[in-house]
């Protein structure tokens, strides 16, 4: 169910990213539904309809949102027509109904939308230095993996609404013994690879 075009080589090539400069591909050839593996759950869902109750179960959430640009190329891979308005009041609403820690990196256009954080500063994503915003956390990190590290190390649950291919997912499962997590993407086909990636986990975390 899975091609990988290329070697895979670092943590980006295995990123589910709206950008073209990805050396390696990964493909899903069929859309998965939803998964359960190792206590942790995966799940295709639109945030237009809410949070999952599944994401009850978490301690902590962490989220990287797509940007305005990226909208397009991800409701193509996705067969969705949603428009990055209709994303936007869907994102603020379910993120600011949440009362326990969390992390988004966050598009100034979104950051307009949610409650004033506790904390902010900028890290690096694909390169590039995005805005990060958190609540109820002062996560240390001048990395996004970094910061997804240092809430593995602290937290036990992480929820992730739009976690694409899952790499954060993995890297906080992979930072302590026993933690979970719960993701979902309204992309089947990147649950397919989240699935594919964490069962077979022991392969790729020098990349984590």
């Amino acid at each position: 169910m899975i091609i990988v075009d290329g070697k895979i080589e670092n943590i980006s090539d295995l990123y589910n990213s709206a950008l073209k400069s990805n050396k390696a591909k990964i493909r899903a050839l069929r859309p998965t539904e939803s998964f359960v593996h190792d206590k942790c759950v995966g799940m295709q869902a639109d945030i237009r309809h809410g949070l999952s109750i599944h994401f009850d179960m978490c301690d902590v959430f962490y989220s990287e949102p797509p940007f305005p640009l990226g909208i397009k190329v991800f409701n193509e891979k996705a067969g969705s027509d949603c428009t990055y308005e209709e994303f936007l009041e869907s994102f603020a609403a379910a993120w600011n109904d949440l009362n326990i820690p969390r992390v988004v990196i966050a598009p100034k256009v979104l950051a307009k939308r949610l409650h004033n954080p506790d904390y902010t500063k900028q890290v690096i994503l694909n390169k590039n230095r995005e805005l990060m915003l958190s609540w109820g956390c002062e996560p240390e990190g001048s990395t996004t993996n970094e910061v997804v590290k240092w809430l593995g190390e602290r937290y036990s649950v992480m929820g992730d609404p739009c976690c694409g291919n899952g790499t954060k997912l993995l890297s906080f499962i992979n930072a302590k013994e026993g933690n979970t997590y719960v993701g979902a993407d309204y992309d089947g086909n990147c649950i397919t690879i989240l699935k594919y990636l964490h069962k077979n986990i022991d392969n790729i975390r020098p990349l984590l």
